[in-house]
Parts: C-alpha cells; structure tokens; sequence
C-alpha cells in the first residue's frame, strides 16, 4: 500500500533483471480501499474493516509526497482529481445505458462450449 515502496522494489527488481540474475517475483499485497463503497454500509463488519484499512490509503500519503517534494502543485493534483471524476462518471453512464442480453442467453454460450 506504499506508492514509493513499490517503486523501490520494481526498481532493484529491473536492475536485477538487466544485470541477468535470473528471474524475480515482486509480490504486492494490497487492499481495495473504496471508502464510497464502504461509507453506506452500516454492519458492523464493514465498519470494522473500515477502520482497519482506512489508515492504508495509499493516495493521501503519495499526495502528500508529491507536494512536499514539488513535483505536483495543488492545483494539477486536483485536475487530476477531476479528470479521474469524469472518466468514472462516463464509465458509469456508458454502464447505466448498456443493453445486456438475457442472462439465458449468457448462460447459453457457457454450456454450448
């Protein structure tokens, strides 16, 4: 869940690679971490996991990096920001107005193989 850690390991990894070591694994545990997902859910479950991994954000401490290091201003992150915002709108727009086959039908191409 650390933007910077992971750059780190894909680098020695590459260096690894290029110098002809033989192959690596680079293993990534990470946590789908959708708080607008989780916010309506009031189990106590979900509020339990929420708490959990709410501390495992990886956007809020790669953020502050790039403003304290100037390699992104406020501004261009929140363009950013809402360029992500659009992309998502249209996705679910396209996904609101899609026509989906019978599920018999899907069903149907599965069995037919």
């Amino acid at each position: 869940m650390d933007v910077l850690k992971v750059g780190e390991v894909a680098k020695e990894a590459i260096a690894r690679a290029q110098r002809g070591d033989g192959p690596i694994l680079v293993e990534c545990e990470t946590y789908w971490y959708i708080e607008v997902i989780l916010s309506p859910i009031r189990t106590s479950s979900a509020s339990l996991q929420k708490s959990k991994h709410a501390t495992c954000n990886p956007i809020a401490p790669f953020k502050k990096y790039l403003l304290e290091e100037r390699l992104a201003s406020e501004a261009e992150l929140k363009a950013i920001e809402k360029k992500i915002e659009e992309i998502v709108e249209d996705a679910v727009e396209f996904a609101d107005v899609l026509i989906l086959p019978p599920y018999s039908q899907i069903l149907g191409t599965f069995v037919d193989r």
